[in-house]
């Protein structure tokens, strides 16, 4: 490292590789992340340094979560005892060239050099190993610590947007946002910009629209789809012009669809019903701008699996009473409903309802 990079690095806050550390893993709340995104945006030594942090933790992506095998212990003694039979053998040559060499003052000082570096190396590889053993062992908790800080920081998101609905609600006699289709529009098509309101997304962009919520408030940060900029290179004026969110990709929760009777939902804040929840399983895999037409046939597997959004562990619901949390299972209520089907419907086009008022559907 050069002078010029050392004053360059002491320029930085004592405290930003540790806040980029906690970043990179997870661990700050929403408030702190965009706080520390801005700081991101405006300061490219600091983007710079992400970046160099990002590509060094990269590799530990591709560590299985599971526990570490049983032999792992028993493989890294090998592996150290393997370099011990090498450090003797080093030695003995070693001490050979000096004695051939004893003479040569250079030479000497070479052997000496040689012979810490092979004398260090069991030193080396052993505090490499126990580190490398440490790591995976306590992989498996540190993954279950990030993936409930992400589970808490989506119900704090989602809590966000309880609030922004309890407001546009107030603001409109009561009700929740609404965009009127008409009868057969499908409901899955999400980012599409036409005058035909085809996305049940439409009602809550309304929100951000509006100026209720920042663009970035729905985005799970435990979404397999979760990106840190994707939402950056959209401005106010943007925002005023578009009629549903720009893509899949800036929106990783799904919403209540109203039935066909109602239309437009009033805000019921002693009612436990849900509201909004961690993306739908079943159409995750669907991509509008490559299957022009819903057609999905559930199977047990289907009906089983929980949102992506959180590894499959669970997902974060809104109700609205404005409380939002996590549920290991997808059937609530008194009468066990899956909040992501509608009931006794086993083929999906997109344009289905739910035709009872206790049938809640989170779509798409």
């Amino acid at each position: 490292m050069n002078h010029q990079d050392k004053n360059n690095m002491s320029e930085f806050p004592r405290d930003l590789l540790g806040r980029l550390l906690d970043y990179r893993f997870g661990q700050l709340d929403a408030q702190q992340r965009e706080s520390l995104e801005q700081e991101l945006n405006t300061n490219p030594q600091a983007r710079k340094l992400f970046a160099a942090l990002d590509q060094t933790l990269a590799p530990l992506a591709a560590w299985p979560d599971h526990a570490a095998g049983k032999d792992l212990a028993e493989s890294t003694m090998n592996f150290i005892r393997q370099h011990d039979q090498a450090q003797v053998m080093a030695r003995a040559s070693a001490a050979l060239a000096q004695r051939r060499n004893g003479a040569d003052s250079e030479r000497g000082e070479g052997a000496k050099r040689f012979r810490w570096v092979m004398g260090n190396l069991r030193d080396i590889i052993s505090v490499a190993a126990c580190i490398l053993l440490a790591f995976t062992l306590l992989r498996p908790s540190l993954q279950q610590q990030r993936q409930l800080a992400q589970q808490r920081e989506c119900a704090s998101l989602m809590g966000n947007v309880g609030k922004a609905f309890a407001s546009y609600a107030q603001d409109n006699n009561g009700y929740l946002p609404y965009v009127e289709r008409q009868p057969g529009s499908p409901w899955w098509y999400v980012g599409k910009q036409g005058d035909e309101n085809v996305s049940n997304t439409r009602n809550v962009w309304l929100l951000v629209r509006g100026g209720y919520l920042p663009l970035n408030a729905f985005m799970c940060p435990g979404a397999p789809t979760y990106k840190i900029s994707v939402y950056r290179n959209i401005d106010d004026n943007q925002r005023q012009h578009l009629k549903d969110f720009y893509g899949r990709e800036l929106i990783s929760y799904s919403f209540r669809l109203a039935d066909a009777a109602r239309r437009q939902l009033r805000l019921d804040q002693k009612s436990r019903d849900p509201l909004m929840a961690d993306k739908n399983p079943i159409f995750f895999d669907f991509n509008p701008d490559q299957q022009k037409i819903l057609d999905l046939s559930t199977n047990p597997e289907l009906l089983q699996i929980n949102s992506h959004n959180h590894a499959g562990h669970g997902q974060n619901v809104l109700y609205q009473d404005g409380s939002a949390s996590f549920s290991p299972q997808r059937y609530l209520g008194v009468r066990l409903d899956d909040i992501f089907t509608i009931r006794d419907a086993r083929q999906y086009r997109g344009t289905e309802l739910p035709q009872a008022d206790d049938d809640i559907f989170i779509a798409p």
